[in-house]
């Protein structure tokens, strides 16, 4: 008994010499000693290291390459920061897809989710894309949060070139030096050939 009570003063000995420590230590110190108790204990950083990452140093000082290569970190860091939410994902209401009692896990067949909310006749006129036909939305789209606007898998013509050959593309007259494939076309679903927009028809036929 006497040997238990020895060692439980021991380790209360042994927290308060820890946390007067970590208290009169320096944060390098403090880092090093809590190394020692703890896993996963991130690496110290200086606060000239911390802004040469974060590009925090108000005073802009540096050299223009200096500049240059934190800005060109930063980029890096935000490379896949979110740009656009599914709203219900967003808003934690995850019973709007999803039903734990079904073995899919979602409320209706995958095909037929997202008109659930999206008015589905928005989606089917005289042509209809085919992603779309099927229902398979998510060749194009991310189904909660993605680093492009529209909860988009890739930007514009990257996107479409998953699918459609980026040379017979290219081949097409009226896409020489041209980018950006929205510009004339809809993703979805379109009264005219090609989907193109109804703007760009008009000027077809001005032409």
């Amino acid at each position: 008994m006497l040997s238990v009570s020895i060692k439980i003063r021991n380790k209360i000995t042994h927290f308060f010499i820890l946390v007067f420590l970590l208290i009169t230590s320096g944060c390098a110190a403090n880092r090093q000693l809590a190394a020692v108790f703890f896993d996963g204990v991130p690496e110290y950083q200086t606060t000239s290291e911390s802004n040469k990452v974060s590009g925090s140093n108000k005073n802009e000082k540096g050299s223009p390459e200096e500049r240059r290569n934190v800005a060109a970190i930063n980029r890096k860091k935000n490379a896949n920061a979110t740009v656009s939410i599914h709203k219900p994902f967003g808003e934690r209401k995850c019973e709007k897809c999803h039903d734990r009692n079904k073995k899919s896990f979602l409320v209706v067949p995958k095909n037929e989710l997202c008109f659930q909310c999206h008015k589905k006749e928005r989606f089917f006129q005289k042509f209809v894309h085919g992603p779309v036909a099927p229902g398979t939305c998510l060749s194009c789209h991310y189904p909660h949060k993605s680093p492009n606007p529209y909860l988009l898998r890739y930007t514009d013509e990257k996107l479409c070139f998953q699918c459609h050959e980026p040379d017979e593309i290219r081949k097409i007259k009226d896409h020489k030096n041209r980018a950006g494939c929205l510009k004339c076309h809809d993703p979805h679903t379109q009264n005219n050939k090609f989907f193109l927009k109804p703007e760009i028809m008009k000027k077809f036929k001005a032409i």
